[in-house]
């Protein structure tokens, strides 16, 4: 793939006879850069490396789909083209901060007409380049909001997760976002839930019974439960000071996995479900469940020594440390 990619780079990178504009600039039109972006994306989350040619191809393409803009209608990129690119461009180290506005404010422009999933995926890809307007992001999940009926559960939650990373709250959008979870909880995986519970409790947005609904339908695919997403889970029952027996029911199942095992329960993982342990038993949320996950994970943080955790989770592990010794 990745010769093929450097081949891509040397001809969008060569000028004609006639010039950039009379060559392979001249013949590309939008949709084609749009899923030029798109296949490489899907290819690199498949861990197959697109090449370095990607650098030439994002710049040459960005310029290229901003530039469109300014032609005629018929000529410009459609909304899901947009969402397209902006989603296969934030998977390569690329970032211009003039052109990712100009696309996404051209997509915004034309919100009434873009899928939810090429609005959820707009989102994600402003998350990741890092590139915040709040015009920009009020609209899009107004957007989602009033899509949440035709949305899949990884939409939703992406889209939650996108505003709790911006740190963008509306309490109105939120809550309807959050309903929507709810709504399609029996379609949504473990990811998503994980993901949704974390997102609610960084945005500051409580509901008992909403928690308990995600908690519930998380422990019914416990057979699917990977660590961070556990960890996740927990820690989030912590910042909203969520117990139970949802929470009870969680800390056994992280009781039963084997956190010794390479390549799961990662350091800040440990440190996470530590520190909401912590939390949990200095408001008064403490259980025999709570203890024996606490107990588990402690022995493992020692087998594995504080080296492991120096750059990582140490403050989380201190609380806990402090809460172990009262």
């Amino acid at each position: 793939m990745e010769p093929f990619i450097s081949a891509v780079a040397r001809r969008v990178g060569e000028p004609s006879k006639g010039g950039v504009d009379e060559g392979i600039m001249a013949r590309t039109v939008p949709q084609d850069w749009s899923n030029l972006f798109n296949a490489c994306a899907k290819l690199e989350q498949r861990g197959v490396r697109a090449g370095g040619g990607m650098g030439i191809i994002a710049k040459v393409g960005a310029a290229a789909l901003a530039g469109a803009l300014q032609k005629p209608v018929q000529h410009q990129p459609k909304p899901q083209e947009l969402a397209n690119a902006l989603w296969g461009l934030s998977f390569f180290k690329w970032y211009d901060a003039n052109i990712i506005g100009v696309l996404a404010h051209a997509l915004v422009e034309h919100v009434d007409s873009s899928t939810s999933q090429g609005i959820s995926n707009t989102l994600w890809a402003l998350a990741k380049f890092g590139w915040f307007d709040e015009g920009v992001v009020s609209k899009l999940a107004a957007g989602m909001v009033e899509r949440i009926d035709s949305s899949t559960p990884q939409e939703l939650s992406s889209t939650l997760w996108v505003l709790a990373k911006f740190e963008w709250y509306d309490e109105g959008i939120v809550s309807k976002l959050a309903a929507g979870m709810v709504e399609h909880i029996h379609s949504s995986t473990s990811q998503s839930l994980s993901n949704t519970l974390w997102a609610l409790s960084i945005l500051g947005w409580y509901d008992s019974g909403v928690y308990d609904a995600l908690l519930v339908a998380l422990l019914n695919r416990s057979d699917q439960l990977a660590p961070q997403q556990c960890s996740n889970a927990m820690y989030s029952c912590a910042v909203a000071s969520h117990g139970g027996s949802a929470v009870d029911k969680l800390a056994q199942v992280i009781s039963k996995q084997d956190v010794s095992k390479r390549g799961g329960w990662i350091e800040q993982a440990l440190a996470n479900a530590l520190y909401a342990w912590a939390v949990l038993g200095c408001i008064g949320i403490a259980s025999d469940s709570l203890d024996m996950m606490a107990q588990h994970l402690l022995h493992e943080v020692n087998d594995r020594g504080p080296a492991a955790f120096i750059s990582t989770g140490m403050t989380q592990l201190y609380l806990a440390h402090l809460e172990a010794e009262r």
